[in-house]
């Protein structure tokens, strides 16, 4: 492997100007990432906000690479979808704000019979966390591309497809969201959750 690795470096930066060229790239990773990333907010925004409007459901995004989905009549720091970045990871969460809402109530109700549908629309639970937490399902880097990285990118990889397929990224997070937003027994079991977890 290491040989294999110093073969393709021989390849690649036999000239000097070459290797000059990828020690500036690299020294600029972050900001090239972070900008293909926020380039890519408009593809979403327009599929979002604009194209794909579903009865009942909000849609905001900020920063770099946050998304979120809502039930209107709850806000967006309701019991609610957050499309985001999370520790390296390109992830899809389920999420509701601590301050509102009893994160241990929802954490014990989503393992009850009734409320398990909303928990096997993600495609995949990749992480489960601490009852207390304000993010109670993850699904992490779960698209496919036939990229050697599928079902398991992270925010560098996935940044290339972010700005050279943006259409195809986007239409794997808009049928993700879908499996929720247009399944009406699922949107009225995450109503009834939002009612039952709420703080007075």
């Amino acid at each position: 492997m290491a040989s294999d690795i110093l073969n393709q470096v021989e390849e690649l930066f036999s000239d000097n100007e070459q290797w000059t060229s990828f020690l500036e790239l690299s020294s600029q990773r972050d900001f090239i990432r972070n900008s293909w990333w926020q380039n890519f907010r408009s593809q979403m925004n327009k599929c979002f906000a604009v194209e794909n409007l579903v009865d009942g459901w909000g849609f905001v995004s900020w920063g770099i690479w946050d998304y979120r989905w809502f039930l209107k009549d709850y806000g967006d720091k309701s019991l609610c979808l957050w499309s985001r970045e999370w520790n390296g990871n390109y992830s899809l969460l389920l999420w509701a704000d601590q301050n509102l809402y009893d994160s241990a109530k929802i954490s014990n109700l989503l393992q009850e019979q009734k409320y398990l549908p909303i928990v096997s629309t993600f495609e995949r639970q990749d992480e489960i966390p601490a009852p207390e937490n304000s993010v109670k399902i993850m699904e992490h880097g779960n698209f496919q591309f036939g990229d050697t990285m599928d079902g398991h990118f992270n925010v560098n990889r996935l940044a290339w497809y972010a700005h050279y397929k943006p259409n195809e990224f986007v239409s794997q997070i808009l049928k993700k969201v879908d499996n929720f937003r247009r399944d009406n027994d699922i949107k009225n079991l995450l109503m009834e959750l939002n009612d039952e977890a709420k703080k007075k």
